[in-house]
């Protein structure tokens, strides 16, 4: 025997529900419900969607962002510079040289350490670092010890300043002219202050030489008319 019941077969109790979509069930709203049910529903999923999107875009920034243009490459052989000093000499030459910050940068890479005489695997792989930038134009000018240098030039790296340099410039530095098969080809930098002061491990050996397949020779050229000056 059936239970009997007060309710009849079509109250809402007994009607099935049907899942409402999200459209649906705002459209059901009014009012101040919309409102509060957009911030419990659409709010959270706005703001996660927000910071994807600003992650996305901070990536995409960083890796398709144009890179400032090196106007100037210098590569040190040999010789470590005080990382102080040599911050403040590339701001100040940056300066000199009127760089645009923006699209433009100067660097100078002190990290080469290289015997000639003993090459360890370390040399080695030194070497062959800064032959690979050499000769893909990645240096303009190289400063380094009287044994490298001369390697440099026996395998022809290295330009004939006086082809390079204005004559006003290469008189005033004539005395630290350094000359190899009667072409000058590097310039001496023990007597240079201002390279002095950059806080060099004490060798009285390093020249510096402009590289044949430079870039900017223009911007070396100011470089040493900046270093020599008074």
């Amino acid at each position: 025997m059936s239970k009997k019941t007060t309710l009849n077969d079509s109250a809402s109790i007994y009607q099935k529900r049907e899942k409402q979509t999200e459209k649906q069930k705002l459209k059901d709203l009014h009012g101040k419900e919309k409102l509060i049910y957009f911030k419990d529903y659409y709010f959270k999923i706005a703001v996660v969607a927000l910071i994807a999107l600003f992650f996305i875009g901070s990536l995409l920034y960083t890796v398709f962002k144009p890179k400032p243009k090196n106007v100037l490459n210098v590569a040190i052989v040999n010789n470590s510079l005080d990382e102080e000093k040599k911050t403040q000499f590339i701001t100040d030459l940056t300066k000199y040289l009127n760089v645009n910050t923006k699209k433009q940068k100067i660097s100078i890479d002190d990290s080469f350490l290289i015997n000639q005489k003993n090459m360890d695997q370390f040399s080695m792989s030194m070497q062959q670092k800064i032959t690979t930038l050499m000769y893909s134009s990645e240096v303009d000018a190289i400063v380094c010890d009287k044994t490298n240098f001369n390697h440099y030039y026996k395998n022809g790296y290295l330009d004939n300043l006086s082809d390079q340099i204005p004559t006003d410039l290469y008189s005033k530095i004539s005395n630290s002219i350094y000359s190899i098969d009667s072409k000058a080809i590097g310039i001496q930098l023990s007597k240079c202050k201002r390279y002095q002061k950059l806080g060099l491990a004490k060798n009285d050996d390093q020249i510096l030489g402009i590289l044949v397949n430079s870039k900017n020779k223009n911007n070396v050229v100011k470089l040493i008319k900046y270093l020599f000056e008074e």
